[in-house]
């Protein structure tokens, strides 16, 4: 059978700077490591779980994390890279190295926009979208509501070959 050591509320356990308490009156737990060094929890496998088991973090081996919600996990890593399951919002998302999108892709600008659509397999651009070639932005291809558009605003000839060489 399973033994028990009963404490008032609130009460603390304390073992070295590690101290265990009770919140009074609210039902919550404080572990608190008064220290320098870190609260370490050890095991082959960690889970922290609401009172109704639902997990929300789950270790299972050295390099693998999940994060869950509601028994969904949303968030894995495994050793080299992380995997988000369902929609990631982000406020500010900076990325380096290469980058693989499954599906339409949408570019917004601050007031033209332009789509990748994969079952065209082209880089659509809405109207007043340009597309600006040249370190200083020289050649211009944009279309309008009505008109097609090749602006050629820098330094040096326009040239249109049929052939190279030409």
């Amino acid at each position: 059978s399973m033994s028990t050591v009963g404490f008032d509320n609130p009460s603390q356990i304390k073992i070295s700077n590690l101290t265990i308490g009770q919140h009074q009156n609210t039902g919550s737990y404080k572990f608190n490591n008064s220290s320098t060094g870190s609260l370490l929890f050890q095991s082959n496998q960690i889970n922290f779980a609401t009172s109704n088991g639902s997990t929300s973090i789950f270790r299972t081996s050295a390099t693998t994390v999940e994060l869950k919600s509601s028994g969904t996990t949303r968030l894995a890593t495994n050793g080299i890279d992380a995997t988000v399951f369902g929609q990631l919002d982000t406020s500010d998302l900076n990325v380096t190295g290469v980058t693989t999108t499954v599906g339409d892709v949408n570019f917004t600008g601050t007031d033209y926009n332009a789509f990748w659509d994969k079952s065209l397999s082209a880089l659509r651009f809405n109207d007043a979208a340009a597309i600006r070639l040249g370190s200083h932005q020289d050649l211009q291809l944009y279309h309008d509501a009505n008109n097609s558009y090749i602006d050629h605003i820098g330094t040096g000839n326009l040239k249109i070959r049929a052939q190279a060489g030409t």
